[in-house]
């Protein structure tokens, strides 16, 4: 069965998971043997659809600042790399500068109230974030799971030093 799948997976590298049915255990292990550029591939088309799926989400608006999409990038709340996934529960679409704020845990949104909090250690940085502290957003009740964990990293950011 797995020479088979292997065989379909070269035939047919986009769709060749949809095209054979596989125990989890059977397509991790077949999965090992992915091209890489293929991989890549799918990652980009992946990433593509995330984004789209979160302008479309947030009305192609910074939720923080209100900047158009042209100045904005989809961020994942987990990254994928961290278990994250591509729903756009995930995502927020971040204005360039604050997003990379965002992943270096400086200000984070309360999982509850959807309120941005500052990390209390950039407190003397001259940075643009801090000009929203304690703003409530707008976002969808489904993020709340996602913000859970960037809560929890960036408190552990604070209590680290």
């Amino acid at each position: 069965m797995l020479k088979q799948a292997y065989n379909i997976m070269k035939n047919d590298p986009i769709n060749w998971r949809s095209r054979i049915s596989l125990t989890k255990i059977e397509y991790d292990y077949i999965s090992l043997f992915e091209p890489e550029q293929l991989k890549q591939d799918k990652n980009r088309r992946q990433q593509k659809d995330f984004r789209n799926k979160i302008i479309e989400l947030y009305k192609s608006k910074c939720i923080v600042t209100g900047y158009d999409e042209e100045e904005c990038e989809a961020c994942h709340i987990i990254p994928v790399e961290n278990g994250g996934d591509y729903s756009p529960y995930n995502g927020l679409l971040l204005n360039r500068n604050i997003h990379k704020l965002f992943d270096k845990f400086y200000w984070t949104i309360d999982s509850n109230t959807f309120e941005i909090k500052i990390n209390p250690q950039i407190e003397n940085k001259n940075l643009s974030i801090k000009n929203y502290k304690g703003i409530i957003l707008n976002l969808p009740p489904e993020t709340a799971d996602y913000l859970k964990w960037h809560n929890y990293k960036e408190h552990l950011c604070i209590h680290s030093f």
